[in-house]
């Protein structure tokens, strides 16, 4: 995304089919209530991320979350892969989401069944890449505050290279 965006609650849910990321200087806003799933891909070298070098503008509520979650479950979004009750959600469904600008507050948001993502380098072709994590704080401090976050592969929340700790509270 290069241009300041909104997805507005009218289009919900959105599926994320590839990697979207929000350039620097840039903002999405993302309407309350707002459904977001990423599309299951069962090879780990195609689960799908957001990166965030810009902002990511939630206008959640307590009562209305903006909710990131996998194409497999239809509890939030209803049925968006179309197969009824034939699959569910599990955790890694999807990849992570890279956040790499401080400025950024996560707030009254639901993230589930991310955290699963890795890949091959082809100089070292028996070894594996992987990332267990459902948001990573890359290079940067944000605030993450009233979510609920659940159901990752491994780790919820991962920080590295970051000047500070994340201000993460009542999770």
């Amino acid at each position: 995304i290069d241009y300041d965006t909104t997805w507005p609650l009218s289009g919900s849910p959105y599926l994320v089919t590839g990697d979207v990321t929000v350039a620097s200087n840039v903002r999405l806003t993302i309407d309350a209530g707002v459904v977001v799933k990423f599309e299951y891909q069962s090879n780990r070298e195609n689960k799908r991320r957001l990166f965030v070098d810009g902002v990511l503008d939630l206008r959640s509520t307590a009562a209305n979350p903006v909710v990131f979650t996998s194409s497999r479950d239809d509890q939030y979004g209803g049925d968006s892969n179309g197969d009824g009750d034939a699959s569910s959600p599990s955790r890694g469904d999807w990849g992570y989401m890279r956040i790499s600008n401080s400025a950024n507050v996560l707030h009254d948001c639901v993230i589930r069944y991310g955290g699963y993502y890795g890949y091959s380098d082809s100089s070292y072709p028996y070894t594996n890449h992987p990332f267990y994590y459902m948001v990573w704080c890359y290079y940067s401090s944000p605030d993450i505050r009233d979510c609920d976050i659940g159901e990752s592969y491994d780790r919820a929340v991962y920080y590295e290279q970051s000047p500070d700790s994340p201000l993460i509270s009542n999770n």
